[in-house]
C-alpha cells in the first residue's frame, strides 16, 4: 500500500476516524494547556491543542493500514452505512466508548462492534519529537 502524507487525501472513513480520535480522546495538562506528563486531574481534549498535521508519520501508516484492513476485511459488511460514520464508529468502538456500530439501527451492527473491538484499542498520546516540537503518536 502507498502511504499517503496528508489527512487530507485519506479516504472519508480515514479522515472521520481520526477528526472521532481527536474530539474523543484527552490527555493530562498543566495549567497553560501543555501535556503534563503527569496526573495533574486537568484532561484537555487533543482538538483543543492539536490537530491532525500534528500526528507523527508512523502513527500516519499506522492509522492508514488499520483503517484500509477494517475496511477491507469487513467490506461486505460495510456496504450499508456511510463511510464517515463507519470511520467514526470504528474509532469509538474499538476503544469501548459509550457509542459506536453497535448503537446505530443499520445492518450488520454487531458484526462491526466484534470487529472492531477484535482490533484492540488505540490511544492518541502527546509526545515530542527530534527538535521539541509537540507531536501526536498513536500507541496499540
Amino acid at each position: 500500500m502507498k502511504h499517503k502524507t496528508r489527512v487530507t487525501d485519506f479516504d472519508l472513513f480515514t479522515r472521520s476516524y481520526i477528526e472521532t480520535a481527536f474530539w474523543s480522546s484527552t490527555f493530562e495538562a498543566n495549567a497553560d494547556g501543555t501535556p503534563a506528563g503527569k496526573e495533574t486531574g486537568r484532561q484537555v481534549p487533543f482538538d483543543d491543542m492539536f490537530t491532525e498535521r500534528d500526528v507523527d508519520m508512523e502513527s500516519l501508516i499506522n492509522i492508514q493500514d488499520d483503517c484500509a484492513r477494517f475496511q477491507k476485511e469487513n467490506a461486505h459488511l460495510l456496504s450499508q452505512w456511510d463511510e464517515e460514520q463507519a470511520g467514526h464508529d470504528f474509532w469509538l468502538t474499538r476503544n469501548g466508548h459509550g457509542a459506536g456500530f453497535w448503537a446505530r439501527d443499520l445492518p450488520h451492527k454487531d458484526e462491526l462492534s466484534k470487529a472492531a473491538k477484535a482490533c484492540g484499542e488505540a490511544y492518541l498520546i502527546p509526545d515530542t519529537d527530534q527538535d521539541g516540537s509537540w507531536v501526536v503518536v498513536v500507541q496499540y
